[in-house]
């Protein structure tokens, strides 16, 4: 079987089962406002009309539960990037001088062709660039360059000019 077949089947094929169960919930407990495609029923996506997302990523979402994405700034997330489960991205931070608001500033963008592992937090104006590994459990607090794997808490790079296989090249 090829490469190609193996990633396909797991990661851009939903089983009705979950579809289905995807858009229960979505439709009749948690509605998300703004939002156009099925996401895990575990998983809980706010101020969704400041999300871009690639097909590769709401695929990534559908199958993988306990994701966040707070989208208050922005969030953006490239093609060919796969989502672990229990990830969080959090575009912003609550304001000092009133926690009820959040401050404004720049919002989150990921390349193409990352790669973030289970229980991933990336938190507000940062910008991963393409072909990042982002390891499990990290707690990325600065932006990245391409090419790399980071990992740890704070996160840093812990292998640098890694060039990872596009999916259009498998």
């Amino acid at each position: 079987m090829s490469i190609m077949k193996i990633i396909n089947k797991e990661y851009f094929r939903v089983p009705l089962r979950l579809r289905m169960l995807n858009w229960f919930v979505q439709s009749f407990i948690y509605r998300t406002p703004g939002l156009n495609f099925s996401f895990h029923f575990a998983s809980r996506i706010t101020h969704a009309d400041r999300l871009v997302i690639s097909k590769s990523a709401k695929n990534s979402l559908a199958h993988k539960g306990g994701c966040y994405l707070e989208c208050i700034n922005g969030i953006e997330i490239g093609e060919g990037t796969l989502i672990g489960p229990c990830v969080k991205l959090i575009s912003s931070n609550h304001s000092l001088d009133d926690l009820s608001k959040h401050e404004k500033g720049k919002g989150i963008r990921i390349g193409r062709n990352c790669w973030l592992g289970a229980n991933v937090v990336i938190l507000p104006e940062v910008e991963l660039g393409d072909n990042v590994i982002v390891a499990a459990g990290a707690i990325v607090t600065r932006s990245f360059e391409s090419n790399c794997v980071i990992a740890g808490v704070p996160a840093k790079v812990i292998k640098s000019e890694y060039k990872s296989a596009s999916i259009e090249e498998l």
